[in-house]
């Protein structure tokens, strides 16, 4: 096996979440050599102008998988910030798969606010 390979899949394919539930998925892993730990994390980011932020909230680990292997998780949804859209900067959730010292990463992009929608202000 040439390279490794990351694969994440959220159950029900669901990408909007509110807050308090929990996001199931399965994460799948193919490596030609062990590895030594597997994360999936819950993370949200900024975009726009200004200074970039964002912070992982959530982490499931897998110590010492098999090179090739596939593991259930869960990850509780937090409060906030809320997902959204502005026109300075935006706020964006990601569910992401990393293998410690790998550089490849599986990422999927989600939404997490009280309509299942990112908030977007109104023009004024």
């Amino acid at each position: 096996m040439p390279d490794s390979r990351l694969t994440l899949e959220l159950l029900d394919d669901r990408t909007a979440c509110y807050p308090g539930e929990t996001i199931n998925g399965v994460a799948s892993w193919e490596f030609p050599h062990p590895v030594r730990r597997i994360e999936v994390h819950l993370c949200w980011h900024t975009e726009g102008r200004g200074t970039e932020d964002g912070s992982v909230v959530e982490t499931v680990g897998f110590d010492a998988p098999t090179p090739v292997g596939a593991e259930p998780f869960r990850l509780p949804v937090p409060a906030g910030p809320y997902s959204y859209d502005g026109r300075l900067i935006a706020i964006r959730w990601t569910v992401e798969l990393i293998a410690v010292g790998v550089k490849d990463l599986a990422r999927v992009s989600i939404t997490i606010s009280p309509t299942q929608e990112p908030f977007v202000l109104p023009a004024t």
